[in-house]
């Protein structure tokens, strides 16, 4: 009868840290491995903290614990969904779209290169610009369509 508890024990055990090393595995330098190869590779869950728009697009401001990200969705007429409103909570699919093409390289030694006071603008619709902010980069979003929130797949 011992032996039979004592191998469940070791059993379960083994089937606990097998799981949990699993879980580890998905995240290398606090990066999800995950969503590598995802065509909207980062995840998110934070609060929308404003809503902006321009001609075309409207203009997403979401924050999670760690970061603020600047996310562009096309204005569509949709009148029945669920709308994505300020102080509520939503988790996105996200990909960064910021333009980098107008940050200079620097030779650290020598010159150091702020990139946060470059303008890194996109050109979009109707030659409109919209530009990233200090630290907020701009993002497209697999869950919006207009202001509508769509769940992920």
């Amino acid at each position: 009868m011992k032996n039979i508890s004592i191998y469940l024990c070791l059993l379960s055990l083994s089937l606990f840290s097998c799981a949990s090393l699993s879980e580890k595995n998905k995240e290398i330098n606090g990066k999800r491995t995950d969503t590598i190869g995802l065509e909207y590779p980062i995840l998110t869950e934070g609060e929308i903290y404003k809503i902006d728009s321009t001609e075309n697009y409207y203009l997403i401001y979401l924050k999670d614990k760690t970061t603020k990200y600047k996310i562009i969705s096309p204005k569509e007429d949709n009148s029945i969904c669920e709308k994505v409103k300020v102080n509520e909570t939503f988790s996105f699919n996200l990909k960064n779209i910021t333009n980098k093409e107008n940050i200079p390289k620097s030779n650290k030694a020598f010159m150091p290169v702020n990139y946060l006071i470059m303008e890194r603008c996109l050109k979009v619709k109707n030659n409109e610009k919209i530009c990233a902010e200090g630290d907020i980069d701009l993002y497209k979003s697999a869950n919006l369509n207009g202001l509508c929130y769509k769940t992920s797949r």
